[in-house]
Parts: C-alpha cells; structure tokens; sequence
C-alpha cells in the first residue's frame, strides 16, 4: 500500500503518519511542499517525492536553470532520503531520478507519462 501525504493535516500529524507509516514497511509518496519546520525531519521516511522545479528547488536550495541543476538538485533529494524524486519542470518536461539513473519525459503526453509513474508508485 502507498501512503500519500496531504497538506491538509497539521506538521504534527504529517510527520508522525509519515513517521508511522515507514516504520510499517509503507511506502510515503510526497506530493505537497511540507512546512519549512518539518521538510528536513519528513524527507527521511519518504520513499517517492513528486514536486514542481520552483518546490524542488527550495527544498533542495538549488538554482535550477538546466537539466543538469535540476539533476544535482533531485541528487540533494535522494541524500535526504528519499528513493525516487520526479521533478515537474516548467518546459513540460518531467525528470525522473529512481533506481540511480536519471530519465528525462520530453513533452510527456499525459497517458504515457501517467503510465510510467504509476509504474513507480503502486507497491
């Protein structure tokens, strides 16, 4: 099963879930920019990170202008712990960082691209 986590919760309660849920065997995929208190805390039981370049960006502290920026940035990702970082990149381009090996989506059609990433995410 995959847990989601939701912005709607307070970051008490969005990092002890995430917290939980790894300790379950669970895999976490983060889909919302969690609060600066708890980003550093969460990235530790996250197993997929799905975020924009602007979001990546902050949470990795990384200028992304390139591929190769947003390469090294979702690289600051994977450190903090998560296994998979999927990066929305705003020339509708989707970087794909998982297994160590990176995959750029040109111009994804939306059903392909929606293929391959429920192929990363349902466990």
């Amino acid at each position: 099963m995959t847990y989601f986590i939701q912005s709607a919760f307070s970051d008490k309660e969005v990092l002890h879930n995430t917290e939980t849920a790894y300790k379950e065997g669970k895999k976490v995929v983060l889909n919302s920019m969690p609060s600066h208190k708890v980003r550093k805390k969460l990235l530790r039981y996250v197993s997929i990170v799905i975020l924009n370049e602007s979001q990546i960006a902050e949470l990795a502290e990384v200028d992304i202008r390139n591929i190769e920026s947003a390469k090294i940035a979702a690289l600051k990702i994977y450190g903090m712990g998560a296994d998979t970082v999927i990066i929305e990149l705003k020339n509708q381009k989707v970087l794909v960082f998982a297994e160590e090996v990176f995959k750029l989506i040109e111009s994804p059609d939306w059903p392909s691209y929606w293929n391959f990433y429920e192929r990363i995410i349902i466990i």
